[in-house]
């Protein structure tokens, strides 16, 4: 049998039609995205990604967890694990910013490990938890409201904070105030408190570290009146005479037994006797020896008032 030749064998070789080029390209492409997804797979089971910690923000009242944005993640899962209880809670949300003040599992006053993982759909793509801090619940106390002005017991009331251990009043004069009160309310009739016109705003606070102070209440006016006492003693000392009063006075009045002119002299501070009278001297000049005088406390200011008697000044004869 004759040999076929070259060319006789290339005529006889079976032609690649068009279908069977496609065939073969769509093939190769269904084993490259096949190799493509098992790499996408091996790679999100395989995640080593860790998130930073976390941390607090607060805005406002509110407490919110916040861990760092990652968009290559469709999620955030919070974890807290209460550190005593040894109980764990889970939180799922879609931003990287979750409020904790409205999450009932956690409780202020508890401490807690919290960490956050970045989640994806499915599951198995999930990174690894961040590294957890150490962070007790906490809240902030309510904000004093209900404010009255009590005028039987002469006190500016309001109404309870629960938890609160004491309330700070704030008020400024020519300076910036700050009065204690174990109670809710302010006694007006405090020594410490100005005579006059002025505004006090209130916060609360707790001894407890995780019961955060309040935010200071609206403003409230307060009208002060102060009346002052009769000066407890005045004696003459040469030309000065000593006198001894429970208030601090802006002047002494002094008259002249027979003599209508009353005579206004700033007094001098030489000391507070027994934390309850002040000791002030005033100088007085030409006026003799024998002489009646009289004294009485002054003010300038309008809320400032003396209703009572003139004090005889007694002779130091010693």
């Amino acid at each position: 049998m004759e040999k076929n030749s070259e060319k006789d064998l290339l005529i006889k070789a079976p032609k690649t039609t068009k279908a069977q080029i496609i065939g073969v390209s769509i093939f190769a492409l269904c084993v490259v995205l096949a190799v493509v997804a098992l790499i996408i797979v091996i790679v999100l089971n395989s995640n080593k990604t860790i998130p930073a910690q976390v941390k607090f923000v607060e805005n406002g009242r509110q407490i919110s967890v916040q861990a760092k944005a990652n968009d290559n993640f469709n999620g955030y899962r919070f974890k807290f694990v209460d550190i005593e209880a040894k109980q764990e809670f889970t939180f799922n949300s879609s931003s990287n910013v979750m409020l904790v003040s409205d999450k009932q599992e956690i409780k202020v006053g508890r401490t807690y490990s919290v960490s956050v993982c970045y989640t994806t759909e499915p599951e198995g793509g999930n990174s690894e938890y961040s590294k957890a801090i150490t962070w007790q619940a906490y809240k902030f106390l309510d904000t004093p409201t209900g404010f009255n002005l009590d005028l039987v017991n002469n006190r500016l009331t309001w109404n309870k904070v629960e938890d609160a251990d004491y309330y700070n009043v704030y008020y400024t004069t020519d300076i910036f105030n700050t009065i204690k009160c174990q109670n809710n309310y302010l006694d007006l009739s405090m020594q410490q408190l100005p005579a006059g016109e002025f505004y006090v705003t209130v916060s609360a606070f707790s001894e407890k570290g995780y019961l955060k102070a309040s935010y200071v209440s609206s403003e409230q006016q307060v009208i002060i009146h102060k009346q002052l006492s009769p000066f407890e003693s005045a004696v003459r000392n040469g030309e000065s005479i000593a006198i001894r009063s429970k208030d601090l006075i802006e002047f002494v009045e002094v008259k002249v037994e027979g003599e209508e002119k009353i005579t206004k002299i700033n007094p001098i501070l030489t000391g507070f006797i027994g934390g309850l009278s002040y000791s002030i001297n005033i100088a007085i000049l030409n006026i003799e020896n024998g002489k009646q005088i009289y004294v009485r406390p002054g003010s300038s200011n309008g809320y400032i008032t003396y209703s009572g008697d003139w004090t005889e000044v007694t002779q130091n004869n010693t």
